[in-house]
Formats: C-alpha cells, sequence, structure tokens
C-alpha cells in the first residue's frame, strides 16, 4: 500500500515538471548541440603554469599566451559522423595541459550521445597516439575513456533518472594529451 501511495505521490508531483517542461528542439532535432552552443561554453587551458580562458571571437577560441595556430578550439564544419553530415568540436589537446569546455544551462533530456575522434592522419604519421576524454555531468564523471584507434567511437550516456526532474545541468568535457600534442575532435548532444 506504502509503495502504491509512493508512486502516486511521485507522479502528481514529480511527474508533471518533466511533462509540462517544454523541450526545445535544435536545427538538427535534437534538444541540445553542444557544437551550436560552442560560443556559449567556457573553455580552459589549465596546466602547471596556471589556467588560461578561452576568449571566443567570430568562429573560435583563442588562448593569449599559447601560440595562435595550434591552440584554438574551433567547430570543424561538415564532417561525417556516424554516416551524417555534423559539426564538430576540434582542437589539439596540447601536453602539459588539460583542456576543459563547461557547458551551463544544459536541457535535461533522455541520453547524452558522445562521438569522438583522433584523426587518422595522425596514425599515418606514425606518432604515439593518446588522448584522455573525460565526461563530466555536475561533479561527476559519467565517462572516461583513452582515444587512440582510428576512426569515430561513440558512447551513450542514459539521462533518464536526471531528465524526470526536468532541471538543466552542468557538462564538462575535459581533454588532455597523453604524450604529446594531438588532435582530437568529438561531437556530443543531448536527445
Amino acid at each position: 500500500m506504502k509503495t502504491l501511495l509512493g508512486s502516486l505521490v511521485f507522479f502528481l508531483i514529480i511527474q508533471p515538471v518533466s511533462i509540462f517542461s517544454e523541450e526545445v528542439k535544435s536545427p538538427s532535432g535534437n534538444i541540445y548541440s553542444f557544437a551550436e552552443h560552442l560560443p556559449m561554453a567556457e573553455a580552459l587551458r589549465g596546466g602547471e603554469k596556471g589556467t588560461l580562458y578561452g576568449k571566443w571571437g567570430v568562429d573560435r577560441f583563442r588562448f593569449q599566451g599559447l601560440p595562435s595556430t595550434g591552440s584554438d578550439i574551433f567547430i570543424s564544419q561538415g564532417v561525417v559522423v556516424a554516416e551524417k553530415v555534423r559539426e564538430a568540436i576540434s582542437f589539439n589537446p596540447l601536453t602539459g595541459f588539460d583542456s576543459t569546455l563547461v557547458f551551463s544551462q544544459v536541457p535535461s533530456g533522455s541520453q547524452l550521445r558522445i562521438f569522438y575522434a583522433v584523426p587518422d592522419s595522425v596514425f599515418e604519421q606514425s606518432k604515439v597516439v593518446g588522448v584522455n576524454f573525460e565526461v563530466w555531468i555536475g561533479k561527476k564523471k559519467v565517462f572516461e575513456t583513452r582515444a587512440s584507434s582510428k576512426g569515430w567511437q561513440e558512447k551513450t550516456v542514459d539521462l533518464s533518472l536526471l531528465s524526470l526532474l526536468g532541471r538543466s545541468y552542468r557538462v564538462t568535457f575535459r581533454v588532455s594529451a597523453v604524450d604529446q600534442d594531438q588532435e582530437f575532435a568529438f561531437d556530443a548532444y543531448i536527445e
């Protein structure tokens, strides 16, 4: 009886929040595309000598104190990911720096889909390849990997419990080069 009463209270109080919260779809059909919202993110490059904050200008984040080539974070247009042409967030994780993108007020959805890659051209040059990639929601790490294979990899994170609350949250993407500067790109969105 208590279980039935608890379920009824849940659906009467919690469920209307998610039923009446309006989901706004992006032009790509997703609730939220991180590439589309890159100018609103906070970009940081943190290392032993402190943290550098990226400044958005026209089409990319630039970091004062780092070389103008190879240290920007930007959108790559027309990237083929999972057989669809998309925009991807591209940059070079720099040795000695953690590269971090923080997106605030991300709307809730049922899942977070992430596609990530170290470009094939890196492998053709016979370099040591390795990029550590982490995804955080709030203060909880929800995904971690070492990107070291050719082609796009995919990860889906279930957000169904968060979507019941119908609240927005912070999503952080953190990348660091393992041995040397590498190219890295990812596309992520909330469905």
